[in-house]
């Protein structure tokens, strides 16, 4: 029903109308930041709160905006924007635990890797499971390379490396004693 070049034109319109869309939001939002920073400066800190609303309201995205309509409005006591501070505040406590969570889940990966290239299985496995730890007590901790099945197949990997260290020495210890035993044989003959 549509020609492509038509559907295009509509494409590029409707692109277009948005663009202008965030440009004049953009604008209402500084010009009501811009109003709330003179009153604020001026010391009128309910003048500079409702500005800010103003702005949050239109852009509730805009992290200038949020943080400056919830900083005044525990000034103001408007409850609103008291508990939306401690939500925000308690958002950023948790967000900063999951990231410590994720880097210790990935300083214990890490670890286990550079361990297990250097030839050191026992000590990557005791890391890999120390990160599998971690994450199923912090399961929101997981992504990218640190789901427990991931963990998983990183300690399997760990094993089987351990178990062929162990299997070398036990060959190298039988070579070893075959020898001697050869040695102390021709030794006997010799006598």
């Amino acid at each position: 029903p549509f020609a492509q070049d038509e559907l295009d034109q509509i494409l590029q319109a409707a692109q277009e109308h948005a663009r202008l869309m965030d440009e004049r939001t953009n604008v209402l939002v500084e010009g009501f930041l811009d109003q709330g920073l003179a009153a604020l400066e001026a010391g009128d800190l309910e003048e500079a709160h409702r500005q800010f609303g103003h702005a949050y309201e239109i852009d509730p995205t805009n992290p200038a905006a949020r943080h400056l309509y919830n900083t005044t409005g525990a000034l103001v006591d408007d409850d609103a924007a008291s508990l939306a501070t401690h939500a925000d505040n308690a958002r950023s406590l948790l967000q900063a635990r999951r990231q410590q969570k994720q880097l210790l889940i990935d300083q214990q990966l890490d670890m286990g890797r550079r361990a297990l290239a250097a030839g050191d299985p026992e000590k990557a496995i005791r890391h890999f499971e120390d990160a599998r730890n971690l994450l199923r007590f912090n399961p929101d901790a997981s992504g990218v390379g640190r789901s427990e099945s991931e963990i998983a197949a990183f300690i399997r990997s760990a094993r089987d490396e351990y178990e062929r260290q162990v299997a070398r020495r036990e060959q190298d210890l039988a070579t070893r004693a075959a020898e001697r035993q050869q040695e102390f044989e021709h030794a006997e003959e010799n006598r």
